[in-house]
């Protein structure tokens, strides 16, 4: 089975994208139940979990909003922030604490990655690139101020880190929805003949 994740911070177009795309393949387009009220770690088992779920649909092409690496981004947030802060100031045992837990974060994520190998299942992700301004112009005024809404930098610059790892393929995110639906559908076509 072939998944196509798309990636990338809230504003990008990834739930746009992956429905658009699902339809243009003729897969299945999944989207993560919303998992609320959850530390991060939490969250990153419950997503495992719902992927899992996915794991049966042989045959099929499911183009994901999101996959593992949008877990593996938090814990790159988590790390980077708790060093920026130690470096300016005395965090005594916080530092250690918050680095643990993102290590926990990345096995569970590494964990997941062997376990989809083991099982034959081909995960291929797409990251969608877009500048701070378009995430931030895209986002809607509800969602404007909050906890993820302050994060975007730091979830920016994790995603660009991030990318050349574990990214086969980038598609500019700055074009219309539907040119990002046309470029990711040939991504598809492409890596179905593989």
């Amino acid at each position: 089975m072939l998944v196509v994740a798309i990636e990338s911070c809230d504003g990008a177009g990834k739930s746009t994208a992956t429905d658009r795309v699902a339809h243009m393949v003729r897969g299945h387009a999944w989207h993560h139940d919303a998992v609320r009220n959850r530390d991060a770690l939490d969250k990153a088992r419950a997503y495992r979990e719902q992927r899992r779920a996915l794991r049966g649909w042989r045959g099929a092409v499911i183009v994901a909003d999101r996959w593992w690496l949008s877990s593996l981004v938090l814990s790159h947030v988590a790390q980077s922030t708790v060093d920026t802060l130690a470096s300016s100031v005395a965090l005594d045992g916080e530092h250690d604490r918050v680095v643990r837990y993102a290590a926990a974060i990345r096995r569970e994520v590494l964990d997941e990655i062997d376990e989809e190998q083991a099982e034959g299942l081909r995960v291929v992700t797409v990251y969608l690139r877009a500048s701070l301004d378009t995430l931030r112009s895209r986002t809607s005024p509800a969602r404007r101020g909050g906890d993820r809404w302050r994060a975007l930098p730091a979830t920016l610059a994790a995603y660009e880190a991030l990318a050349p790892t574990w990214c086969q393929h980038v598609v500019d995110a700055e074009q219309r929805a539907e040119c990002v639906a046309a470029d990711v559908a040939l991504i598809v076509q492409r890596e179905r003949r593989q």
